[in-house]
């Protein structure tokens, strides 16, 4: 018969204490009042081949909850778009001219727009087309950038095309730039060229609170010639971004912090009903 040590006075013990004293031992999240605890007494409590099923199915909870979470993880796509940023989505609050405050959607493009052209005095910002529902992070973890541009020729050559993935603040659109690349453009050989860029994370845990919002800039640093950025809804002609693989699907909340809110109701409607079981 299995044991579970917990602080739980004899003159008390029914199975919703056996519950905890067991909870208590094995995962060490219960503290119990000192009266039940009188003289700093440990007692030995034997669990029933009942509470031994209960526990069996928590503990099973547990690890199929924990098996979601892994498999739950997986890369998503933001597409840019030709159209305006989310309403509700606060505008980037980086002190700078935007070319562009677009949309940028996951999973799919838009059949508004075909391209744009950056210059080098303002910066175009896409904006995911929702913000987070709850926190969750990215881990510390490269992104990848995917953006198509015109053929770079004559005074193109050697600029730089730089792509930040950011958090903006919910109300105040304040930056944080969680992942980066610059990428220095050669001559091209064809009218359309996709560059392909790693954006490595620049030491932030890429973590987001509720209402905060995935964002992405572009700046170009070519003073004497404009870039332009294809984002069209066709195969060839798009410009887009992939969150890495630890993405836990953004933006909904975190699978660990629902599996275990719901492990937690399921330990408590079990307790419960234990508990009038013992009545």
């Amino acid at each position: 018969m299995a044991n579970a040590v917990g602080f739980v006075d004899f003159e008390r013990r029914g199975e919703l204490h056996l519950c905890m004293a067991f909870l208590q031992w094995s995962f060490n999240v219960v503290k119990f009042p000192e009266d039940l605890n009188r003289d700093g007494k440990m007692v030995r409590v034997m669990l029933t081949p009942t509470h031994r099923r209960w526990m069996i199915v928590m503990v099973l909870i547990l690890v199929s909850a924990t098996a979601q979470m892994v498999s739950a993880e997986t890369a998503q796509t933001w597409y840019f778009t030709g159209d305006g940023k989310p309403t509700d989505a606060p505008t980037a609050n980086d002190g700078l001219d935007h070319a562009k405050n677009n949309l940028m959607h996951k999973g799919s493009g838009s059949d508004t727009g075909s391209y744009f052209d950056l210059n080098s005095t303002k910066v175009a910002w896409f904006y995911a087309d929702t913000g987070a529902e709850c926190g969750l992070g990215f881990g510390e973890n490269p992104w990848e950038a995917h953006i198509r541009t015109e053929k770079i020729e004559d005074d193109e050559i050697g600029h730089n095309l730089t792509v930040e993935i950011c958090k903006l603040e919910n109300n105040t659109g304040n930056i944080t730039i969680l992942a980066s690349h610059t990428q220095q453009l050669t001559t091209t050989e064809y009218t359309k060229h996709l560059w392909n860029m790693t954006c490595e994370d620049v030491g932030d845990d890429q973590g987001f609170n509720t209402g905060d919002w995935l964002a992405v800039r572009l700046s170009w640093d070519c003073s004497t010639d404009e870039l332009r950025i294809h984002y069209k809804n066709t195969t060839g002609q798009d410009s887009y971004i992939t969150s890495p693989s630890s993405d836990p699907g953004y933006p909904v909340p975190e699978l660990p912090t629902l599996a275990l809110f719901s492990v937690g109701l399921l330990i408590i409607a079990g307790c419960a009903y234990m508990g009038r079981r013992a009545e």
